[in-house]
């Protein structure tokens, strides 16, 4: 996160990971405590593509400061009809 920072402070960034470095990431940047995470998890699954979205805006002291705008948001597969799970993908491929 730190090399985001660096390098890509002034764009938009685009992260594609997992469950759980989705909630790290909201652990870190918007400094949670342990149970307010855990809280988030067992509310409701992360939606495979569903989208969360921070804006950063510098606060009184001019540090950019992140709020979430779009948390597990799933219109990527809304719009093509898909049905929303957060089951693991099916293997398909032979050996």
């Amino acid at each position: 996160m730190n090399t985001i920072n660096l390098h890509y402070c002034d764009r938009r960034v685009l992260i594609v990971c997992h469950q759980v470095v989705v909630l790290c990431m909201r652990y870190i940047l918007e400094e949670l405590t342990e149970p307010e995470i855990l809280a988030i998890d067992k509310k409701a699954e992360i939606l495979n593509c569903g989208i969360v979205r921070y804006d950063f805006e510098p606060d009184a002291t001019g540090v950019c400061v992140p709020k979430l705008e779009v948390w597990n948001h799933g219109a990527p597969l809304e719009a093509e009809g898909a049905a929303k799970t957060a089951e693991p993908d099916a293997m398909t491929g032979t050996r």
